[in-house]
């Protein structure tokens, strides 16, 4: 699967929720909480400039052959030269998610394994979507409910409705354990001088995972989501909300009177990413 620029044009660089941007979008709103599997899956992920510098290359190296009539089939993919674990993966999101938090969060984000669909399934219904119907029931009634919160809620619903719908079209991807070979492309890296090498990067060994997760989510949040990221020279420390759950907006919505500003639910505290 194809993920944001690993260098150009910028790291993190992205424009659409396709592959897993989704769910990694999704997750950091607390909507995506459970990944197929015991964590030691191979993720067939790479960079789209990568892709990109794969394709100038592998086209420049097939002009010059002799052989005109052939067709050559080239691989990118970094599931043998430098695996991505699931495990991994879900703790830098994980990490990512409690230190630079999305700004529209639905609940507390925290992704953690399941063993199966069937798994997945139950909890996402039993934890996230009945809980969700029983409010948005209640959110109806004169007494307890109120438009703004029958409103936030059926929100809510579509948004966990619709990402349930488009999870399941992914499960193949996601249970799969995938290693493709990349070999022709790495014969070729050699002869290239080291300018080209390094303006035609193309190697997977490249990709520090750690960084390229941390920039993914920045990516999707200042390019996809349009939320603010102040540069870390600036020196800004975070509030961030430590206990937040999916009862909290709901709870607010009880307190909030027209013409005043509600006062905030949750007790914020000052977190300083070391």
């Amino acid at each position: 699967m194809v993920g944001p620029s690993h260098r150009e044009p910028y790291p993190g660089w992205i424009d659409s929720l396709a592959a897993l941007s989704g769910p990694i979008f999704f997750g950091g709103l607390g909507v995506f909480n459970y990944m197929i599997g015991d964590g030691s899956q191979v993720m067939d992920m790479t960079a789209v400039d990568q892709v990109c510098n794969h394709i100038i290359i592998a086209t420049a190296y097939c002009a010059r052959k002799k052989e005109k009539n052939t067709c050559e089939v080239y691989n990118h993919s970094a599931t043998t030269l430098n695996p991505l674990k699931q495990i991994q993966f879900k703790e830098e999101l994980n990490r990512f998610y409690r230190y630079h938090p999305f700004e529209q969060q639905v609940r507390k984000p925290n992704l953690s394994n399941v063993k199966n669909i069937p798994a997945r399934d139950f909890k996402t219904k039993t934890f996230h979507h009945m809980p969700l119907q029983a409010m948005n029931a209640l959110s109806k009634l004169p007494i307890v409910g109120s438009k703004s919160m029958n409103k936030n809620l059926e929100k809510m619903l579509k948004v966990y409705l619709t990402f349930y719908t488009a999870s399941k079209r992914i499960e193949w991807i996601e249970t799969g354990n995938w290693k493709f070979l990349n070999q022709k492309i790495i014969d070729i890296i050699p002869m290239l001088d080291k300018q080209e090498q390094f303006e035609f990067d193309c190697d997977p060994r490249n990709i520090d995972w750690k960084q390229y997760i941390r920039d993914y989510c920045i990516g999707l949040q200042i390019y996809v989501s349009g939320q603010d990221m102040p540069e870390e020279k600036h020196g800004f420390t975070q509030l961030l909300s430590m206990n937040k759950d999916m009862l909290d907006d709901v709870k607010e919505s009880f307190k909030a009177k027209e013409g005043l500003r509600a006062r905030p639910y949750i007790d914020e505290k000052r977190i300083i990413d070391d």
